[in-house]
């Protein structure tokens, strides 16, 4: 979910000025999410499911920042569909979600600094070997 901002946070790392002090994760995450206009990291289908249940009452929210997202994301597609009144709601939540903006309810600085250690985790991870299955087992012939 969201490389975007992760890519945005290491390049801030890596693009130090030379002699400079160096900023912390959490700088660059402040950094990150003041700068750049972030895009909502949902799939269409699951946003449409969750649209939908939210509109036939069969889901309810916990109170919290989850359900400020949700609320505002319903209330946008609700704000697309009535400008236009020909598009299904599909259509309307896959343009919600490619093009417009989230609020501060989206991403908090302490999910984004999240986001940032799993991916350079995974990036090490992945660079390691994998260790072989038999390591000790002998090779023998296909005869």
């Amino acid at each position: 979910m969201l490389p975007e901002i992760t890519h945005v946070i290491a390049s801030l790392i890596a693009n130090q000025p030379v002699g400079g002090r160096c900023l912390s994760v959490k700088e660059a995450v402040g950094l990150a999410l003041a700068s750049r206009p972030l895009r909502y990291g949902l799939s269409t289908e699951y946003a449409l499911r969750r649209y939908r249940a939210l509109k036939r009452g069969t889901v309810t929210l916990t109170p919290g920042e989850n359900a400020a997202l949700w609320a505002e994301l319903a209330a946008k597609i609700d704000s697309r569909l009535e400008a236009h009144p020909g598009e299904d709601d599909f259509t309307a939540v896959e343009h919600v979600l490619a093009c417009e903006s989230p609020s501060r309810y989206f991403l908090s600085p302490v999910y984004a600094e999240k986001l940032f250690y799993r991916r350079m985790a995974r990036r090490r991870a992945s660079r390691l070997p994998l260790p072989s299955r038999h390591k000790n087992r002998k090779s023998h012939s296909s005869l």
